[in-house]
């Protein structure tokens, strides 16, 4: 549950619909293509200046799933920084369930 507090809703940025139509579409525990390109898309959609999809290089994926979720489903996935370098950032994409407006 602290885990959970420290990265609810409000602060992740460019929170945008995402269909998962199946785990497969998620990848391995280790690397997932669909989840660098969404990272990538919302990267991009947050920058100041527009940029290219090969500007943004993933040098690892590390997958948390803080509860389970039911695939397949809808989501609105966001984006924040935990950590900033002048070269590098250490991300957190998480996917949240559609909020109810």
């Amino acid at each position: 549950v602290a885990m959970l507090s420290r990265f609810n809703r409000p602060l992740f940025r460019r929170l945008q619909p995402v269909d998962i139509r199946s785990w497969h579409q998620l990848g391995s525990s280790s690397h997932s293509p669909f989840l660098r390109t969404l990272a990538n898309e919302l990267l991009m959609g947050s920058a100041a200046q527009p940029s290219k999809a090969e500007d943004h290089r993933f040098a690892d994926d590390r997958l948390y799933w803080l509860t389970r979720p039911k695939i397949p489903g809808s989501f609105e996935a966001g984006l924040t920084t935990v950590d900033r370098r002048p070269y590098s950032a250490r991300l957190v994409l998480s996917l949240f369930l559609p909020s109810e407006e």
